[in-house]
């Protein structure tokens, strides 16, 4: 997947363009090596390999932008699910059971959940406690 790294990377590559013309330009004024038809030719091409570069650039563009605004899209949507979630919470008093991993059910009414009262803790018959004994060094 293509990021705005790479896309600044092709526009850096494009900007190249100055320099192929000022290489042509060269030729042609100082050392007169092209003669008029080497010169359109090579002005062509200059025009030719730009436009490749140029629509590569393009469709970077469009990747980075597409991708940036998925995340957008999805950004959005996460907030405005959030926002309905803490407006839930407000209205309802502070029952957070109701929301807390659950998909929107209350913990205390799940499929074939049947509360039971708390029941005070009692050793096993079988328990007998250890004395504790203070002071003593091993």
């Amino acid at each position: 997947m293509s990021d705005r790294f790479d896309f600044e990377q092709q526009i850096l590559k494009c900007w190249n363009v100055t320099d192929d013309i000022k290489e042509v330009s060269e030729a042609i004024t100082e050392c007169d090596l092209l003669n008029i038809d080497e010169t359109t030719n090579a002005l062509n091409g200059l025009a030719a390999m730009y436009e490749l570069k140029f629509n590569k650039l393009w469709d970077l563009f469009e990747s980075v932008h597409m991708n940036l605004v998925r995340d957008e899209k999805f950004a959005r949507e996460d907030a405005a699910a959030m926002r309905q979630q803490i407006q839930e919470l407000q209205s309802g008093g502070n029952d957070y059971s109701k929301h807390y991993r659950t998909g929107g059910v209350p913990l205390n009414q799940g499929a074939g959940f049947t509360p039971t009262p708390a029941t005070p803790y009692s050793p096993p018959p079988n328990f007998t406690p250890v004395p504790i004994i203070k002071g003593t060094k091993k």
